[in-house]
């Protein structure tokens, strides 16, 4: 009889413990699916948040090339687009002008266009550039 009810019992504890072994399992299964969901959305939310503000810079650099480009009289330029919040350096001959669009606290839009008195606009540039060291070095 003794043998018969210690058996029984070694059958019962492999079940449960084969039982607890899957439940433990399929728990640390689902907490590293949701952490890893959760980091996912994070970073979603990040790049759609990076890319709304590029495209936003992206249109004012437009915008101020635009208004640049329709100014028949080049001498306020720099003032007038210096008030509305645009860094811009005009070469010494007057044929070049940068225009520096920020984008984030870290990183700007940099135009580069060449400007000549007889012929069409030609952008020589047109690139985000760090404005805090280190931004695009994964620091």
């Amino acid at each position: 009889m003794k043998q018969k009810s210690f058996k029984s019992f070694m059958g019962i504890s492999a079940i449960a413990l084969s039982v607890i072994l899957i439940i433990l399992t399929l728990v640390c299964f689902s907490v590293l699916t949701f952490v890893s969901a959760d980091s996912e959305y994070k970073l979603s939310q990040k790049s759609a948040l990076a890319v709304k503000q590029y495209y936003e810079a992206d249109a004012d650099a437009n915008e101020a090339l635009a208004k640049i480009f329709a100014i028949e009289n080049r001498k306020n330029i720099q003032d007038i687009l210096t008030k509305k919040g645009y860094n811009v350096t005009i070469s010494e001959n007057g044929d070049q002008i940068t225009i520096c669009v920020p984008i984030s606290n870290k990183r700007e839009l940099r135009v580069k266009a060449v400007w000549p008195f007889s012929s069409q606009v030609e952008i020589l540039e047109w690139e985000v550039i760090p404005t805090v060291k280190g931004d695009f070095e994964g620091k």
